[in-house]
């Protein structure tokens, strides 16, 4: 995430005013997660959890948090290359 952005920043030569933080220890059961928070207090959280069979996507900006569960699983080599490729 962090060298895309700031390839992207770099594109539209504008300024990157973010702090990366990792978490040392993850939650149990949790395999990647993200969370933006902006400036202006609005949140961009997603979480791909469960061994890979759950992912989570929250957005909020005035008001209370309405999370988005989807069922998905990782994808086989073959699969994430064509869709690597594709898009």
């Amino acid at each position: 995430m962090r060298g895309c952005l700031t390839h992207c920043a770099g594109l539209s030569r504008s300024h990157l005013d973010v702090q990366f933080v990792t978490t040392p220890q993850p939650p149990p059961g949790d395999n990647l997660d993200a969370e933006w928070v902006f400036a202006d207090g609005a949140r961009f959280s997603w979480e791909h959890a469960d061994k890979g069979t759950r992912a989570i996507i929250t957005f909020t900006r005035s008001r209370q948090p309405a999370p988005v569960t989807q069922r998905v699983a990782f994808m086989a080599p073959a699969e994430a290359l064509s869709e690597a490729v594709f898009f």
